[in-house]
C-alpha cells in the first residue's frame, strides 16, 4: 500500500521535471533564435508557475547597468499596475525581498509581508493586490555577478516548498544563462555602433577624400565632406561618375576604374594630374592628386566596389617646380662662377661640383663624390685640411683655409678656400657650401716679393760693409801719409 501512495507522486514529480526541462529548452532556443527577451523570460516564469503545488506568480527584475536599480523583466501573472509600481525599485538591504536579495546575493524569504520589516516601506502596496508572502533568489552570471532576482510571490502567508526551491534553482540558473547572453550580446551591439560611429566620424572628418564607387558605371555610394570639397562641393552621392564629373571624360580615370575592377589589383596614382571644373563658372583648373584605387571584394567573389582615397597636392606640385626652376637657375649661376664651388650634406658628404671644379680638376663626379676631394690635395697637408673640416662640421663654424689643389695638368695651384653652413628657421644645418678661389698667382708674387727684399737687404748690407772697409782704408793711409811727412 506504501508503495503504491508513493508511485504517483514520484510520477508526477518526473512530468514535472520533464516539463521544467521543455521549459529550459523553449526558453534557450527562443534566446538563441533572437526572441525579444521579454518573451523568454515569460516562458521561465510560466514554466515555474505551472509546476508549483500552492499558485505561485512569478516574476523576474533586473538589474540595471549601474548596479543600483531593478527593471521591470518578466512578471506574466502579475498586476500590471503591482509590476510598473516596483519597476526601478533601488537595491539595497530592507528593499523587499527582491532589493534584498539583490543587495546581498542571497535567497529572502519572507512569509508575511505584513508584518515583515523588509516589506515595511511596501506592505500597503502588496495589501492592495493581495499579495501576501514573496521570496526571491538571486541570478547569477557564470562568474557570479548578481544579474537580477527570480521572486516568486503568493496570496496566502506561506514558506516555499522543497520542490519550489529546486524549479527557482534549476531556472534561475537558466535564466541567468539567457541574461548573460542579452547582456553580452547587448554590450556588442552597443560598442559595435560606438565603433560604427567612430568610423563613420572618423571616414567624415578625415583629411583624405574618401569615397566608394559601386557598380560597372562606378556609382558614387558615398562621399566624405573633404571628397566633396575637392570636387568643388558637387552633389555626388547616387550619380554615376560620367554624370557627377563630366569633365573627367577622357583623362584617363574612368578607364583606370573599369582595370581595378575588373582585375581586382588597386591602382596607387602619384602627382595625378587631373583638369577639373570646381569653380562656379564651371572653367577648368588644373589640380594634381596622390589617389589609390582599392577594390572591395564582394563575399560571392569579384569586385563589389571601389573605395577611393584622395589627398591634393597641387600646391606641393607647383612649389616643388618652382624650386626646381630655382635650383636649376642656382645650378647655372654657380656653374659659371670662376670659382670652383661645391655643396655637401651636413655630415660632410659632397653632392654637388660645378662645372669650373670638373675643368680645372679633370675628374668626374664619381671620383669626387662624398670624400673623394682627397685625391687632389697635397699630401702633406691634407691632414690638417681634414681636421678643420672635421671641427667645422663638428661645431658648425665657418670654415677658411689655404691650401694647394692639383690640377688636370698634374700642377699644384694655391686657393683660398671658404666654407659656410646653410641653416633652416630652427639652426639646424641643412647644407654646407664651399667656393675654392685661386690665389696662386697671388701667393707666387709674394713669394718674389718676399725673395727680393730679402736680396735688396743683403745687397745694402754688403754695400755697407764695403763702404766701412773703404773708410778705414783711407782712414790708414792718411795715418800714413801724417807720419811720412813728419819725418821729412
Amino acid at each position: 500500500m506504501a508503495n503504491a501512495r508513493i508511485a504517483p507522486e514520484h510520477d508526477r514529480t518526473a512530468a514535472g521535471n520533464e516539463l521544467v526541462i521543455e521549459g529550459q529548452k523553449k526558453a534557450l532556443e527562443l534566446a538563441v533564435h533572437g526572441a525579444p527577451l521579454s518573451r523568454v523570460l515569460d516562458v521561465i516564469v510560466h514554466t515555474v508557475e505551472s509546476q508549483s503545488s500552492n499558485g505561485v506568480l512569478g516574476s523576474i527584475l533586473l538589474l540595471s547597468e549601474d548596479g543600483k536599480r531593478l527593471l521591470h523583466g518578466a512578471a506574466p501573472s502579475l498586476p500590471a499596475e503591482y509590476s510598473a509600481a516596483i519597476d526601478g525599485i533601488v537595491v539595497g538591504p530592507g528593499v523587499g525581498s527582491c532589493g534584498t536579495a539583490a543587495f546581498t546575493a542571497k535567497t529572502v524569504v519572507v512569509t508575511d509581508i505584513q508584518t515583515d520589516p523588509l516589506w515595511r516601506s511596501f506592505k500597503d502596496l502588496a495589501g492592495k493586490h493581495g499579495l501576501r508572502a514573496c521570496w526571491s533568489t538571486p541570478i547569477f552570471s557564470s562568474d557570479h555577478e548578481v544579474l537580477g532576482t527570480f521572486a516568486l510571490y503568493h496570496r496566502i502567508v506561506t514558506m516555499p516548498t522543497p520542490r519550489d526551491r529546486e524549479i527557482v534553482e534549476l531556472l534561475a540558473h537558466t535564466a541567468g544563462l539567457v541574461l548573460e547572453r542579452d547582456r553580452n550580446a547587448r554590450r556588442l551591439r552597443e560598442a559595435h555602433a560606438q565603433e560604427i560611429a567612430r568610423l563613420g566620424a572618423m571616414f567624415e572628418h578625415a583629411p583624405a577624400g574618401i569615397a566608394v564607387l559601386r557598380g560597372a558605371d562606378h556609382t558614387f555610394d558615398v562621399a566624405n565632406a573633404k571628397y566633396l570639397e575637392l570636387v568643388g562641393g558637387r552633389a555626388v552621392r547616387g550619380k554615376p561618375l560620367r554624370e557627377a564629373l563630366p569633365e573627367i571624360e577622357g583623362q584617363g580615370l574612368v578607364e583606370i576604374l573599369d582595370e581595378v575592377r575588373r582585375t581586382g589589383k588597386p591602382f596607387i596614382g602619384n602627382s595625378q594630374r587631373v583638369m577639373l571644373a570646381r569653380g562656379s563658372s564651371g572653367a577648368l583648373e588644373e589640380a594634381f592628386f596622390d589617389f589609390v584605387y582599392q577594390p572591395i571584394p564582394s563575399p560571392g567573389g569579384g569586385t563589389d566596389g571601389i573605395l577611393v582615397v584622395a589627398f591634393e597636392v597641387t600646391v606641393l606640385v607647383q612649389a616643388r617646380a618652382r624650386a626646381e626652376t630655382s635650383e636649376n637657375a642656382l645650378k647655372t649661376f654657380v656653374d659659371n662662377l670662376p670659382e670652383l664651388a661645391w655643396t655637401a650634406r651636413p655630415d660632410g658628404h659632397i653632392d654637388y661640383y660645378n662645372r669650373r671644379w670638373y675643368e680645372y680638376t679633370g675628374t668626374t663626379f664619381e671620383e669626387m663624390q662624398g670624400w673623394g676631394w682627397e685625391k687632389v690635395h697635397d699630401p702633406a697637408l691634407l691632414p690638417k685640411v681634414v681636421e678643420r673640416w672635421k671641427h667645422s662640421l663638428a661645431s658648425g663654424e665657418p670654415f677658411e683655409m689655404e691650401f694647394t689643389l692639383r690640377g688636370a695638368d698634374g700642377i699644384a695651384r694655391w686657393f683660398l678656400t671658404r666654407i659656410v653652413p646653410s641653416r633652416d628657421a630652427s639652426g639646424t644645418i641643412v647644407r654646407w657650401f664651399g667656393t675654392n678661389t685661386d690665389i696662386d698667382d697671388i701667393k707666387t708674387s709674394q713669394a718674389l716679393t718676399a725673395a727680393m727684399t730679402a736680396q735688396s737687404r743683403e745687397t745694402q748690407q754688403a754695400l755697407l760693409e764695403m763702404r766701412t772697409a773703404k773708410e778705414r782704408a783711407e782712414a790708414r793711409v792718411a795715418e800714413l801719409e801724417a807720419a811720412l811727412a813728419r819725418r821729412n
